[in-house]
């Protein structure tokens, strides 16, 4: 069994932060004594109770991770045997468990939290028939690790070539693109990622092969390789966040353009 905490700063910052509501909330008690005014009292008294109940959660969160379960402690306890896991939602600060009759929260605030998903993913894949969703520049970064690099590494070599010989688009959503190019080494999934929190990028069988922060204005240009291929991926999106165009070059020669 192995407990993820949440991380001292979140629970120094709430806990300070409770202290000074508390201690408001504890003035404005007295004055409304004082003043003869009960009904706030008792607003303010029932706030108090609330931010206590506040005060325990911090301390008290944690993820408890087991060979058959994962369970979240915070003012109650929840848990989810692996065996009823369905679906496992990534997002950029948050994760979420589900099972047919319940859904974990796994929050900002553990502080090793991609050390608790890696261990999670490592005891599904392959025992379970989990599906996991969510932000696929952090299930990319979640699951590409050194074996699988090498792994990719062995399989195509360094020298490896192969030209492109057709590509069409498989999907189509709000600031996504899915492409499939077919070269003679097999099939290739490029996709364009536009919907995260700052950032865009650039996946290539799953794994994000390039990655750009995007706070103010959309990235216009994406590098990366196909193989041993150099590629670029060109993007236009109106003001009104909607995708223009797209465009894919590999080896300087354009072969795709759409919207």
């Amino acid at each position: 069994m192995q407990e993820f905490k949440a991380g001292r700063g979140y629970k120094w910052l709430f806990f300070c932060l409770n202290i000074a509501l508390i201690s408001l909330i504890v003035w404005g008690i007295v004055d409304s004594l004082i003043s003869n005014n009960l009904v706030f009292a008792g607003l303010c008294a029932l706030s108090l109770i609330f931010f206590r109940f506040g005060l325990v959660s911090i301390f008290r969160y944690k993820i408890i991770w087991c060979d058959d379960f994962i369970e979240r402690v915070s003012i109650r306890r929840q848990r989810i045997l692996l065996k009823d896991i369905t679906i496992v939602v990534v997002e950029n600060q948050q994760a979420f468990v589900f099972s047919p009759d319940a859904r974990l929260h796994i929050s900002q605030e553990i502080s090793d939290r991609a050390q608790l998903l890696r261990a999670l993913f490592d005891k599904l894949k392959g025992t379970y028939k989990t599906r996991i969703a969510g932000d696929p520049f952090v299930i990319s970064h979640l699951l590409n690790t050194s074996d699988e690099k090498a792994k990719v590494a062995q399989t195509y070599g360094p020298g490896a070539t192969f030209d492109i010989v057709a590509v069409r688009l498989v999907e189509k959503r709000w600031l996504v693109r899915e492409l499939e190019a077919h070269t003679s080494r097999g099939v290739y999934n490029v996709a364009y990622y536009g919907r995260g929190m700052g950032y865009e990028c650039v996946l290539v069988n799953g794994k994000v092969v390039d990655k750009k922060n995007s706070y103010f204005r959309y990235v216009p240009e994406f590098r990366f390789m196909i193989g041993n291929l150099s590629a670029v991926i060109k993007v236009r999106v109106w003001p009104w966040f909607v995708l223009r165009s797209l465009t894919l070059e590999v080896d300087g020669s354009q072969i795709y353009h759409g919207s």
